[in-house]
This record gives C-alpha cells, structure tokens and sequence, in this order.
C-alpha cells in the first residue's frame, strides 16, 4: 500500500512538472485568463487590458484588446515589459474588416508583464495594490511579472488563444 502512495505522489508530480499550457483562453468581460491542458483549466489569471475598452480591436492606435481566434506565436524574453508572448493578430478577418473600414488593423499584440521602466503613476498604482484594478496597456493584455514568469516557463509557442468579450 505505501509503495502504491509512493508510485501515485511521484506520478502526480512527474505529471504537474512535465506539463505546461497548451490553450489560452482570455474572457475580457471577467478580466480572466484561463491556462488549459489537454482541454481542462488547470489555471486561471486576473488581467488587466487596453484602456481604450471593452469592444473588440478595430483600427491601429484604438487601444482596444482583439477578439478572436489567434496563436501565441513567439515569446519574447527581451521586451520592454516584463517578457511576452505575441499574439498572432490580426488574422485575415481583422484585416478584411480594416480594409473594409479604410484602416490599418494594428498589431504587436502581446500577453506581457509590467513595464521595466513603468510611468510614475503606473509605479504610485502599483504601491497602492491598485494596479489589477485598472486597464492599462495599449490593447495587449497583462498579467503581473511573477505570473507572466509561470506562464513564459509553462507555454511554448505556438500555442493557440482564444479571446472572447
């Protein structure tokens, strides 16, 4: 019996370590990001996103977060925010949809960690643990820096990422 405990604990935990995030999956309503593995969330962020609201991206400079289906396409450990992983919009829908509006669609979307050299609003947020309360960036989506580490470690690109309203 104790070395079937033994087997299972050490399983288990081969299990957690050998796994990592194989969809995303981004709820901008809730402001929640679940991580899934083989079609179970086995975690789940608080976000904060682009200030221009919650309507979906339509033109460059809207500050708005996509909605869509895309690919987490490359990481970046050399960002200008605490490492990132890019997503791959805009996919051919968004593109149509700015051609048809006479716009550019934008890009350089990215899940990302906070700024390395952070406005000193940004700084006095943070001081206040008010930082998750607000949305930020420029229409990527953000997670603090010691999640953005657990998530770059845990995913590899490409990793397919569904954002929703």
């Amino acid at each position: 019996m104790k070395m079937l405990i033994f087997f299972f604990l050490i399983c288990s935990s081969f299990a957690l370590w050998a796994s990592e995030y194989d969809e995303v999956k981004v709820y901008k309503s809730k402001h929640r990001m679940d991580m899934l593995f083989h079609g179970e969330v086995v975690r789940s962020f608080k976000v904060m996103m682009g200030r221009g609201g919650k309507s979906a991206k339509r033109k460059a400079g809207d500050n708005l977060v996509p909605e869509g289906q895309y690919t987490l396409d490359y990481k970046n450990p050399d960002s200008l925010f605490f490492k990132s992983l890019h997503i791959s919009y805009p996919n051919d829908d968004d593109i149509q949809r700015a051609h048809e509006a006479g716009v550019e669609p934008g890009g350089d979307i990215m899940i990302h960690g906070y700024p390395n050299h952070p406005t000193a609003f940004f700084k006095l947020l943070k001081r206040l643990g008010l930082i998750k309360l607000v949305d930020w960036t420029a229409g990527c989506i953000s997670v603090d820096d010691t999640e953005m580490e657990e998530i770059f470690n845990s995913i590899e690109a490409p990793t397919p990422i569904t954002i929703y309203h």
